[in-house]
């Protein structure tokens, strides 16, 4: 699911994307390679943001892109 939401800390809306909650070892490979995609900058590709891994919760947040997908806010 992805929702649009505020990041009172940039300024700006960003998408939210959820999903389930993966096993301890693919948590660790889901923040590495966050992590290296998170450094790539391309006008072709969305600018990712911030990984949150919190219990059962799962989520990143990225850069917005208006247009053609219909968000649910936060």
């Amino acid at each position: 699911m992805v929702y649009r939401a505020r990041d009172e800390e940039m300024g700006c809306d960003v998408a939210i994307k959820t999903f389930k909650v993966p096993s301890a070892s693919q948590r660790v490979r889901l923040k590495s390679e966050f992590r290296s995609l998170a450094e790539i900058s391309h006008r072709n590709l969305l600018c990712l943001h911030e990984l949150f891994i919190e219990n059962e919760d799962c989520f990143f947040s990225m850069e917005l892109v208006e247009g053609g997908v219909e968000f649910t806010s936060w």
